[in-house]
């Protein structure tokens, strides 16, 4: 899928907060990520349950470089 899913239109047209983060690679070494949505006006709460997130499952790791690139 490409571009955004439609809760995620849902979600930024109803004016919700969200923060997306990274939460590791499944088996097949494809990435996984979450989405954290609060309430009105909440956006440093989403920022901060996503920093905790990030802290547990380790957040970003650049994928390995390509050979020859």
């Amino acid at each position: 899928m490409t571009g955004p899913s439609t809760s995620d239109l849902l979600d930024l047209t109803a004016g919700e907060p969200a923060t997306a983060l990274p939460v590791g690679v499944s088996r097949s070494g494809l990435p996984r990520g979450a989405q954290v949505i609060g309430g009105w006006m909440q956006d440093l709460t989403t920022l901060h349950f996503a920093g905790l997130l990030e802290r547990e499952f380790g957040g970003f790791v650049p994928p390995p470089a390509r050979p020859g690139g």
